[in-house]
């Protein structure tokens, strides 16, 4: 998929580019027309704009049985088997943009290399752009970026997770079967991580001054968090919304203090995989990290967000469903009315010519795409005779902010 791609106030954009997909109807849809259900089902746009969108072809609906047949969306009722095919004239959000020159030659776009050979690519991810293709973004992805920067390159299997804001290691196999392989190793606990994190405050025992090139992990100074992880979701409705609480284990040593900013950098090694799970240990532990707009109390967009987190290790321990439901209410409050306000530099903007969808504006500032946490060191434990010892351990360089 070509698109054009240029860069502008530190954001990689994407332009505008029809994109077809495919998807059988659901059970529910069946005896009802195309626009009955986008209307009522999709609200993202009134019956007008659907109405228009069907005209220009956008959705068609396809019988299985004989695909040559031409159904009008507007007026055929949908059977079970047919084919709901849309075409979507796809804006992606920007996501910040990498420096494209690197010190070493051996990188993808500008993305550094740590390690290739033909069945395994790990790479260093900049913050700021998710792993794969979701939600609104696709050709703004890393796999995406490095296809269309290696014409050898067709498939890649992230084998893991790492958050949009996020950087460091990833690790992405060329097959599946390789892919399995290093995901059973991190799935049990083989395969062991450690993250950089940049916090506030001085962390115990943390040093003046370190050189983080020959640190080693030591038993001596590791504080080991074991809070429960839940996942709060306001766009659902209460009490489904709030996740269970699971168990889950961080380790965290120290790395090194500086007093002028009163900030510590430390290393974080996760035993469990939960959803922020560091991000919310070192909030509970009274170190967050400096520039996370989510769980930071000093530069969050989500008072109320943090402060359930620090008032909750499991929120089941809360005695009073009421309560409980009105905190939760009082959070998808303040979830709208931040989305509220990144939507108000909307007023007077231009409207795309092919979808009259509106024309983002550029966020006024990129804080929510950067965070100083990165994925610095995966290493298997224990390392057998079968395991080529080249997929054993991968290190990226350090991030400039540690």
């Amino acid at each position: 998929m070509n698109s054009k791609v240029w860069l502008s106030r530190g954001l990689r954009h994407v332009a505008p580019y029809y994109k077809k997909t495919q998807v059988f109807v659901k059970g529910r849809w069946v005896g009802r027309t195309v626009l009955d259900v986008l209307s009522k089902e999709f609200r993202s746009f009134d019956i007008e704009y659907y109405t228009k969108a069907i005209q220009k072809g956008r959705f068609k609906l396809i019988r299985k049985s004989d695909p040559t047949l031409r159904l009008d969306p507007l007026s055929s009722l949908i059977r079970s088997g047919d084919i709901l095919e849309t075409i979507i004239h796809r804006h992606e959000p920007p996501v910040k943009a990498w420096p494209m020159e690197t010190v070493k030659a051996n990188n993808i776009e500008g993305i550094p290399i740590v390690f290739e050979d033909d069945q395994l690519l790990v790479v260093d991810k900049p913050c700021g752009i998710p792993v794969h293709p979701t939600g609104g973004y696709h050709i703004n992805s890393l796999t995406e970026v490095i296809k269309h920067g290696r014409e050898d390159i067709s498939t890649l299997y992230p084998c893991h997770r790492l958050d949009k804001v996020t950087s460091g290691i990833t690790i992405m196999a060329k097959n599946n079967t390789i892919a399995s392989n290093i995901q059973t190793r991190i799935q049990s606990h083989d395969m062991q991580k450690l993250y950089l994190a940049r916090v506030q405050g001085k962390f115990p025992n943390s040093p003046d001054s370190y050189d983080l090139t020959h640190w080693q992990e030591s038993d001596e100074h590791v504080v080991k968090c074991t809070i429960p992880i839940f996942a709060v979701q306001t766009k659902k409705q209460f009490p489904t919304g709030l996740g269970a609480s699971r168990a889950s284990e961080t380790w965290v040593y120290p790395g090194w203090y500086d007093s002028k900013t009163n900030e510590s950098i430390i290393i974080c090694k996760p035993l469990t995989g939960r959803t922020h799970q560091i991000r919310i240990h070192l909030l509970k532990m009274g170190y967050p990290i400096v520039n996370d707009t989510l769980y930071c109390p000093c530069v969050t967009k989500y008072p109320l967000y943090v402060d359930f987190f620090k008032q909750y290790d499991e929120w089941e321990s809360c005695t009073s469903q009421g309560v409980l439901k009105e905190q939760f209410n009082q959070l998808g409050d303040e979830s709208t009315k931040v989305r509220e306000s990144r939507l108000s530099n909307m007023e007077d903007v231009s409207h795309c010519p092919e979808c009259e969808l509106p024309i983002m504006k550029d966020p006024e500032d990129n804080s929510d795409l950067t965070l100083s946490l990165h994925a610095w060191k995966y290493y298997q434990l224990n390392p057998s005779s079968d395991n080529h010892d080249k997929y054993n351990s991968f290190q990226t360089e350090l991030p400039k902010w540690a």
